[in-house]
C-alpha cells in the first residue's frame, strides 16, 4: 500500500515538471520572454480601461485665441413724424423769399380789374406798387384813398392803399351805409375812420405759413374805430362789448357789409379780429359767390 502511494506521488510530480517545461519552451519560442503573471494581466487590463475613459488632454489641439471683432454700431433709426425731437430743425424762411413766387391767376367769376381807377365820393391818388415789390404781393390797380363821403368829408387815418375795385366798394359802403347809420344810432355824422390795416404783404392772420392774405393784394381793409363830428370815437373793440347805441351802430354796419363784401370778420368771428372789422372781396369757391360773415 505504501509502495503504491509513493509511486502515485512520484508520477504526479513528473507530470507537473513536464507541463512547466512545455510552457517555458512555448514562451521562449515566442521571443524568449516569460508570460506575465495573472496580477500583471489584471493591472494591464485596468490600465487599458482607464485609457478608454480618461481623455488624453495633451493630444487635443488647443483652440487658437480669437481676436475680438469691433462691435458694429447700429444705424440710427429714421426720424419719425410723431417724434419731433428727432426731426431736423426747420429751415428759417428769409424775408426776401417769403412771397417770392408768381401771383395766382384770378379765379373764375372774379370781376375784371379796371386799368384806370375812377371812384365816386372818394379822394384818391394813383399809387405805384407798394413795397415790398414781390410777385405774390401785387395790387392790380393800386390807389391811395385819403377820404371818402359825398364831399370827401370822412377822413381815413392813415390813408389806405387799396386795389381800385375794393376802394370803390369801401367808399360806397361808407357813403350809403355808415354815414346814415351814425346819424340814426348816434345822432352825429361820421367825420373819420381809423384804419388798422390796408395793404400788407403777409399771410393770413400774420401767421408764418398758410394762404396769402387778401391784404397782400390790396383787397382788404381793417377798421378799428369811427370818429363822430362831436369828437367821440366809437371803438370796435370797446363798442362791441357794450349794449347801447354804439353796439347797435356797429351791428348795423356789420350786417350791411355782409351784403356788399365777400368776407366780413368782426369780434364775433375769432380771436384775430377782436379789435377791428375786416372787409375784403376775396373769392370763395369756383364762382366767387360764397360769402363769409361773422
Amino acid at each position: 500500500m505504501r509502495v503504491f502511494f509513493a509511486k502515485a506521488v512520484l508520477l504526479a510530480a513528473l507530470v507537473l515538471l513536464s507541463g512547466e517545461g512545455e510552457g517555458l519552451a512555448a514562451s521562449q519560442g515566442r521571443g524568449g520572454v516569460a508570460s506575465p503573471s495573472l496580477g500583471q494581466a489584471m493591472e494591464e487590463r485596468a490600465a487599458l480601461k482607464s485609457d478608454e475613459t480618461t481623455p488624453d488632454v495633451s493630444a487635443v489641439p488647443r483652440e487658437r485665441p480669437r481676436t475680438p471683432k469691433a462691435e458694429a454700431v447700429p444705424e440710427a433709426a429714421p426720424a419719425s413724424r410723431s417724434d419731433p425731437d428727432r426731426l431736423p430743425p426747420p429751415k428759417p424762411e428769409k424775408a426776401d423769399d417769403l412771397f417770392a413766387r408768381a401771383a395766382p391767376d384770378a379765379p373764375d367769376g372774379q370781376p375784371e380789374r379796371p386799368v384806370v381807377c375812377t371812384l365816386t365820393g372818394a379822394v384818391t391818388e394813383r399809387a405805384g406798387q407798394p413795397l415790398p415789390d414781390v410777385p405774390a404781393c401785387q395790387i392790380p390797380v393800386p390807389v391811395e384813398v385819403s377820404a371818402v363821403g359825398e364831399g370827401g368829408d370822412i377822413a381815413l387815418t392813415p390813408a389806405a392803399t387799396l386795389d381800385c375795385a375794393l376802394a370803390g366798394s369801401f367808399a360806397a359802403w361808407m357813403r350809403e351805409v355808415v354815414a346814415p347809420a351814425a346819424l340814426e344810432h348816434l345822432g352825429f355824422p361820421v367825420s373819420g375812420v381809423r384804419i388798422a390795416a390796408s395793404f400788407h404783404c403777409r399771410r393770413r392772420n400774420n401767421l408764418p405759413d398758410g394762404k396769402l392774405s387778401e391784404h397782400a393784394k390790396g383787397n382788404a381793409v381793417d377798421i378799428s374805430a369811427f370818429r363822430l363830428a362831436d369828437g367821440r370815437e366809437v371803438s370796435v373793440e370797446e363798442g362791441w362789448k357794450g349794449e347801447g347805441a354804439e353796439k347797435a351802430f356797429l351791428l348795423s354796419v356789420r350786417k350791411a357789409a355782409c351784403d356788399r363784401f365777400l368776407t366780413v370778420l368782426s369780434p364775433e368771428g375769432d380771436a384775430y379780429h377782436q379789435d377791428h372789422l375786416h372787409l375784403d372781396q376775396g373769392c370763395h369757391g369756383k364762382t366767387c359767390t360764397y360769402r363769409i360773415c361773422s
